[in-house]
């Protein structure tokens, strides 16, 4: 396959190739800075007591319910 058509494509293929290896080739490889590493860590901390609190209110909420129940329980074996 051949022709004027043919061989724009491959110009601007070429073209393409060349500003995506120069783009690569010019962007620095850094290690993340202080503010990002200390902003993903208090992003774990956040997960991590969200996470807690939500299991702590569902044990509470839990255990308040059991202590209701066996009252409830205790109220109508002795009848009152």
């Amino acid at each position: 396959m051949s022709g004027p058509l043919h061989d724009q494509a491959q110009t601007l293929i070429q073209v393409g190739q060349q500003v995506l290896h120069a783009g690569t080739k010019a962007a620095p490889a850094m290690a993340p800075g202080f503010a990002t590493v200390l902003a993903k860590y208090l992003g774990i901390i956040n997960t991590a007591a969200s996470l807690t609190f939500l299991f702590l209110s569902i044990a509470f909420l839990l255990w308040r319910w059991r202590v209701a129940y066996k009252a409830e329980a205790k109220r109508e074996a002795t009848g009152g």
